[in-house]
């Protein structure tokens, strides 16, 4: 049940065990109103991770951090996130690639490694980004791999897919992001934590999702599917 109609989140994706992996926002409002993203029992305000049983029936993932449903919700993996509008999985790493929303100031793109990360707190409502928002946070902070200040008309994270194509070579292993705001695609070299804008660049809002070779491919609000693919001498 959703008590409002923003932040619902999300996407879902199956991972390369199988599992169902879902994003859900904190239930709308500002400053976590209904207070669901530090709340391990809802599933709202976290990243849920599902196995779904031969008649489809869902249940939480092995490996999940409450599994027995006595401290928290069994389908819950990790908690903290405010508006996860869009997340997408690492094909060579398995890890998941976050992008939350921020509320005023601060968009942010964590990443979760399923082998290490279960019951990890990505900080919503204690801290937007990395800047503290509401308060202390009980236990330590997930901290994301990128967050950025809402300036020169950026609004709204929107991932992003971890490049794991062949016709690219220079985008391998870098993550590429957009802004609901901007139509420009950014690219985020983690190991630097630096972002930095392609050339390519259309007139509308940009979502991205790769197909099943890891090419990209990117979504534009007025219904066009645009595929990347290398520059080419146009002179």
């Amino acid at each position: 049940e959703q008590p409002s109609s923003q932040h619902n989140g999300g996407t879902i994706a199956f991972d390369g065990d199988g599992l169902l992996w879902a994003s859900f926002g904190d239930g709308g409002g500002q400053g976590d109103k209904y207070q669901n993203a530090q709340d391990p029992t809802t599933p709202l305000g976290s990243m849920l991770r599902l196995e779904l049983g031969p008649d489809l029936e869902v249940n939480g993932a092995p490996g999940n951090p409450y599994l027995d449903g006595i401290d928290g919700h069994p389908w819950v993996f990790a908690t903290g996130v405010r508006n996860p509008y869009r997340f997408s999985i690492d094909t060579a790493t398995g890890e998941v690639w976050i992008a939350d929303v921020g509320q005023a100031c601060v968009e942010e793109i964590s990443v979760i490694d399923p082998a290490t990360d279960a019951g990890v707190n990505l900080g919503w409502s204690a801290y937007e980004g990395t800047r503290p928002f509401l308060g202390d946070l009980d236990g330590p902070h997930h901290e994301p791999v990128f967050d950025f200040w809402r300036e020169g008309g950026f609004c709204a994270v929107v991932g992003g897919e971890v490049y794991r194509g062949s016709e690219i070579d220079s985008l391998q292993g870098l993550y590429l992001f957009t802004d609901y705001c901007r139509s420009e695609i950014l690219v985020l070299d983690r190991d630097t934590g630096t972002a930095v804008k392609t050339g390519v660049a259309v007139e509308t809002p940009l979502d991205i999702s790769s197909g099943p070779s890891g090419e990209v491919f990117v979504v534009s609000m007025e219904g066009s599917i645009l595929r990347l693919t290398p520059a080419t001498d146009r002179s």
